[in-house]
């Protein structure tokens, strides 16, 4: 019998507005190894979002998870050079902030809504309009939006709901005005591929950070 053995190993990069400032190892979980097995019958997706977290937890080859998701972003790139695949992913000002910990790659957005961004804030609201999602595939999200002289300024999240597939539609109903719109941004959930734990990484409302992450197969 001929015996052969293939490993993957991980390590990423994460910089805060454009410089280094933590490099570490990963670890490929067990969900990950079998997502790996499960690509050479196309049975499953490619990996297509990055999470950073707030949990403290060392990573075990068991996790699905992190422990506290803080942010979830699409990959921005995904490039293969030889036996490794690079995966990129940028939080912008005002995105992922926070004390941050600890990082996964997953296969999907998310099934539970995170925030909602207002991208246009309306007119004429002479009280508070009723937030409504539609669509995406799951159930139970609530919010409750936020008014400066008769403009819709955010969104709170009330409750994240669950099984959504895609990221519901926000709409507006109420409140004596129009115009407002919003979208939802979403977290937890999918198959992870990796996952790491760090010493702390502080990114400011104002700051911008990207994490490269690089899985080699060995």
């Amino acid at each position: 019998m001929i015996n052969d053995s293939i490993a993957l190993t991980g390590a990423l990069t994460i910089a805060v507005n454009n410089e280094v400032v933590q490099e570490t190892n990963n670890l490929v979980v067990t969900a990950g190894k079998k997502w790996v097995a499960d690509r050479m019958n196309d049975a499953n997706t490619v990996m297509t979002h990055m999470a950073v977290g707030t949990g403290t937890t060392a990573a075990a080859a068991g996790n699905t998870t992190l422990v506290t998701e803080l942010e979830r972003n699409a990959l921005t790139s995904t490039t293969v050079t030889d036996n490794a695949i690079a995966y990129v992913a940028t939080w912008a000002a005002g995105d992922g902030t926070g004390a941050i910990t600890e990082a996964g790659i997953f296969d999907t957005l998310g099934s539970k809504v995170d925030d909602i961004n207002v991208s246009a804030g309306g007119t004429g609201y002479t009280s508070v309009p009723t937030v409504t999602f539609t669509g995406g595939g799951g159930s139970g999200a609530t919010a409750t939006a936020v008014l400066t002289s008769e403009v819709v300024t955010s969104v709170t999240v009330t409750a994240v709901g669950s099984g959504y597939t895609s990221a519901p539609t926000i709409g507006f109903t109420g409140g004596g005005g129009s115009g407002a719109a919003a979208t939802a941004s979403m977290k937890e959930g999918g198959d992870m591929l990796a996952r790491t734990v760090f010493s702390v990484v502080n990114k400011g409302a104002d700051d911008s950070m990207t994490i490269t992450w690089t899985i080699t197969v060995s």
